[in-house]
């Protein structure tokens, strides 16, 4: 290269560099960090209490904030159940005494029956909630912080259980029931009278499905509850003289006629929920019906004619008088 020709190239590079800065953002000059500006807005995120949550996925779409509903879950120690064939979120927040449920594509939620008017709930990889909802549901403060992008909570324990207590009984939604619409037949006789020793391998195998499904997320209690129900049925002789022909007498589980319980796979604590009940166990004390708070028939609810036996999971459990 000529000497002279060096020290004319320099300028040129210069004027190239500085032709890139403007239209793709890399800074002009190498080595300088770049401005808070060029790295763009932070990613939307959720603050709880001044707590940051470790989400894998926050996103905004149409202006609302959503988030996975199992890490939200799960970040309180709760427990939650996916349906994959409804797609149905439902977490357990044991501490705080509540069932939130939630549905791709159905507005809102459900917090123990109560419905909270919000976006409907988005499926990607999970099943993303409306933060403001969920939080909101459960008696939570909500706002939004502009400059970090972050929905800023506060929320406690005991404001949730307020909450749960208020929501009680107020119906909202709906979940399979049993029966809703027999005529009343005669109580349920003593656990003591069962006989388990119909019981074949594989009506023990659909009563373990059926349960599961019923009860998908519920706590063991509720599930021990579920097939008491069920036996009580059985014992009563009024769907039938077998387990088989109780469980699928038309019009009484919502899990048999679509054939979703053929689909959940099974919890880990089913089967033993269903021993204890088939050991004699019946914490809805003679039930024969069950059904979510949010889908009580009216009929259920006269004094004179059902007795509320049982609230377990979200579920409520009626005997006959």
């Amino acid at each position: 290269m000529p000497a002279g020709a060096k020290g004319a190239a320099a300028p040129r590079l210069a004027t190239v560099a500085l032709v890139l800065a403007l239209t793709v953002g890399v800074p002009a000059t190498a080595g300088a960090a770049a401005s808070p500006a060029s790295q763009g807005p932070p990613p939307p995120g959720v603050t709880v209490n001044g707590e940051p949550l470790d989400l894998s996925e926050v996103r905004i779409v149409d202006g609302v904030l959503y988030a996975p509903f199992d890490e939200l879950v799960e970040a309180f120690a709760g427990r939650y159940y996916f349906d994959p064939a409804s797609r149905t979120g439902r977490g357990f927040l044991t501490q705080e005494d509540a069932v939130v449920t939630a549905r791709a594509g159905a507005q809102g939620l459900d917090v123990n029956g109560r419905r909270i008017p919000a976006a409907a709930p988005r499926m990607t990889s999970k099943l993303l909630v409306p933060v403001a909802a969920f939080f909101g549901g459960l008696g939570g403060e909500v706002s939004w912080d502009a400059r970090l992008r972050r929905a800023v909570v506060r929320w406690s324990a005991a404001q949730a259980v307020e909450v749960s207590d208020r929501a009680a009984g107020q119906p909202g939604g709906s979940v399979a029931a049993a029966g809703s619409a027999d005529p009343q037949p005669a109580a349920a006789p003593a656990a003591g009278t069962r006989a388990r020793a119909r019981l074949d391998p594989k009506e023990l195998q659909l009563l373990e499905q059926v349960v599961n499904a019923e009860a998908y997320g519920a706590p063991e209690e509720t599930q021990v509850a579920v097939a008491a129900v069920i036996l009580n049925r059985l014992d009563s002789g009024y769907w039938g003289d077998s387990l088989t022909k109780v469980l699928m007498a038309p019009g009484q589980f919502a899990v048999v006629a679509s054939g979703s319980y053929l689909r959940h796979p099974l919890m880990p604590t089913v089967h033993e929920a269903v021993q204890r009940a088939l050991g004699g166990e019946d914490p809805t004390r003679g039930a024969l019906y069950f059904t979510d708070l949010a889908s009580v028939p009216a009929a259920w609810k006269n004094p004179a004619r059902y007795t509320l036996t049982l609230t377990s999971g979200g579920m409520v459990f009626y005997r006959p008088k």
